[in-house]
């Protein structure tokens, strides 16, 4: 239903012979039915006709009311509003709060449109309309009527057209989505884009601010380690994104969309290969999780993020070197539970293990971790280019320094600086390189601070 909100001015309902405003509106509503602002129901708001008020507009109202029922077909409400000063703000905005206030609780529906028309009464009047809309209070278009730039080609003297007007709810809460995005705040831009989407009138920025909540969704998926779900929810994104940019609601910026549709099919490329258990990807995920830490002044955060990083590695340099000289083939992998229980079984994997590492004793291992797994790499009996990743990382104290800090931070006994951080990250990027071989994604990873910066960009534009 679209409703109509409308005060009643002295020149209701016709000014020296001629069509008041409201009789204005509904003309040309009725002419140019293309325009959209013919209403199904029509309120209207008029000033008590009692002692002490100055310039009462009830007998305006109830005559402008009937002509408007009796001549368009239209239900129309007239509300004498208790208003003794037109001029008063104070008095005008609590009466005029408290009446739409009333009527949007009576007959409030999601599928309701409402339009203001904001010419008709005093500028206090004029004004509360624009406030109410402006805050929030009434999601509405406010529209005027003007004078037609070309009278002579125009079939009328007056036109109506919207208000151009941002409310400033909608400003702040877009500002507020983009920044908790660059902070990796994701459920909190969510919730902002999600209450945008809740009282915004524009119909675009509406269906913009759902699509974004999507992809946030998805990040906030990937940010808490929910790969399965993100890798979904970017495909999910991708699709509605799609369906988006063949609308008519796209406009202009399909070329901004197509970008970031191509973004976002690179992130979910990437989701994908750590959901599939990619070491690699995992490890380069983690990494970059240290950098946008570090960023974020998080350095007790991004070094512990670091020497996950460093693990990583170990464990699975170790992993390949144990298919490798113990001849085990490549599906084989040490157990993430207890290894010495796994150890202390007699089986060929276990004596062949024990064989090629015999000076390791792996009963005193409850679990395979990164001290295990550099014995197993800086053992006498590997040979060859696979534990040279090792040896590019020239300073083995720098290994020892970052793993004791990184234990003390756990345990709060420490807190981390920006030098720590900074020393982490760079151990973390050698090593990477070293055992890798400078791989893809280390630089220009789908899922960096860098690439989510720039989405936050894209969403403050496109939004």
């Amino acid at each position: 239903m679209k409703i109509l909100f409308a005060c009643v001015g002295n020149r209701d309902p016709f000014d020296e012979g001629k069509p008041g405003p409201v009789l204005t509106y509904m003309e040309y509503a009725r002419n140019n039915p293309r325009a959209g602002y013919v209403p199904d129901r029509v309120y209207l708001f008029s000033t008590l006709d009692r002692e002490g008020a100055i310039t009462p507009t009830q007998r305006a109202g109830e005559a402008t009311a009937k002509i408007v029922q009796e001549t368009y077909d239209i239900d129309v409400c007239h509300l004498p509003l208790p208003v003794s000063n037109p001029t008063d703000f104070d008095e005008v905005v609590e009466a005029m709060r408290s009446a739409v206030s009333s009527i949007i609780g009576d007959v409030d529906d999601r599928n309701d449109e409402y339009l203001v028309f904001v010419n008709p009464g005093t500028p206090q009047m004029q004004t509360t309309w624009l406030s109410l809309i402006n805050y929030g209070f009434l999601k509405a278009m406010p529209l005027q009527s003007v004078l037609a730039k070309q009278p002579p080609v125009s079939l009328e003297k007056w036109v109506i057209q919207p208000v151009k007007m941002e409310p400033v709810f909608e400003g702040d809460l877009i500002q507020l989505a983009c920044s908790h995005t660059r902070q990796g705040v994701f459920f909190a831009a969510r919730d902002a884009l999600h209450d945008l989407s809740l009282k915004t009138r524009n119909s675009r920025r509406r269906r913009m601010a759902r699509l974004f909540c999507g992809l946030l969704d998805a990040y906030d998926s990937w940010n808490t380690f929910h790969y399965g779900n993100a890798q979904q929810e970017l495909g999910k994104f991708l699709h509605d994104l799609n369906d988006f940019v063949t609308s008519d609601l796209a406009g202009k910026p399909k070329l901004a969309l197509d970008k970031l549709s191509r973004t976002v099919a690179e992130q979910m490329k990437a989701v994908a290969n750590i959901a599939n258990g990619k070491t690699r990807w995992s490890i380069l995920d983690t990494y970059h999780r240290a950098r946008m830490m570090s960023q974020l002044n998080n350095y007790r955060q991004a070094l512990v993020y670091c020497w996950d990083v460093c693990e990583s590695v170990f464990m699975w340099n170790a992993i390949q070197v144990i298919q490798t000289r113990c001849k085990l083939g490549d599906g084989f992998t040490l157990p993430k539970g207890r290894l010495d229980r796994f150890m202390a079984k007699d089986t060929p994997q276990t004596r062949s293990i024990k064989l090629r590492f015999r000076e390791i004793d792996f009963t005193s291992f409850k679990y395979f971790d990164s001290a295990l797994a550099q014995q197993m790499l800086l053992h006498k009996d590997v040979e060859g280019p696979l534990p040279d990743f090792l040896r590019a990382v020239d300073n083995r104290e720098a290994i020892d320094r970052i793993r004791l800090l990184r234990n003390d931070i756990v345990h709060d006994r420490q807190i981390a600086y920006k030098k720590d951080g900074k020393d982490a990250l760079k151990l973390a990027r050698e090593i990477i390189n070293a055992a890798f071989d400078n791989p893809e994604g280390l630089s220009d990873y789908p899922l960096s601070m860098h690439v989510i910066t720039e989405i936050a960009g894209k969403m403050q534009r496109l939004v």
